[in-house]
């Protein structure tokens, strides 16, 4: 077989003699979902195969399309390699999902972060401009109450004498 990526799973070290597949260094363990995207398809070979867990069985191949988008599930369930390229150049986007808080993105909880601080100082601004209002008199005919929901938004309840 010529590959240009051997037979192996994206979350665990695989065992083709055992078919065993073990979620330990140095394997990506926290990967729970992979995708490849491709962006060419003007080559020959480079197909994506899947495979049983002995690494020799073919169950499944995916040609690449440009645009093509194949995901799956990064564990030993999913034994995968990559034909080799025998004319041109493939070119794809590898990605990876997980679910574990301890490998999100600094980037992307920064931003979280910051929209955060953004929300809680519109409801501030808006929190003292009510209290700026019920200071103003109200006619006599009105009342008005200050009162708190359940996420402890100030609400004003008008009630008639």
């Amino acid at each position: 077989m010529d590959l240009s990526h051997p037979v192996h799973a994206d979350n665990c070290v695989l065992d083709p003699d055992t078919g065993e597949c073990w979620r330990e260094p140095p394997a990506y363990t926290y990967r729970d979902y992979s995708g490849l995207l491709y962006l060419n398809d003007d080559f020959k070979g480079g197909d994506l195969f899947f495979t049983q867990p002995n690494a020799l069985t073919v169950t499944a191949q995916v040609r690449p399309r440009c645009g093509r988008l194949v995901a799956f599930s990064s564990g030993g369930e999913n034994p995968h390699g990559v034909w080799a390229v025998t004319r041109g150049r493939r070119c794809a986007l590898a990605l990876w999902h997980t679910w574990a808080p301890e490998h999100r993105e600094q980037e992307w909880t920064e931003a979280k972060e910051l929209l955060q601080e953004e929300e809680e100082e519109e409801e501030e601004e808006e929190e003292e401009e009510i209290l700026s209002r019920d200071l103003s008199p109200e006619p006599p005919s009105h009342k008005l109450q200050r009162v708190q929901d359940k996420a402890g938004k100030l609400l004003r309840v008008r009630e008639e004498l």
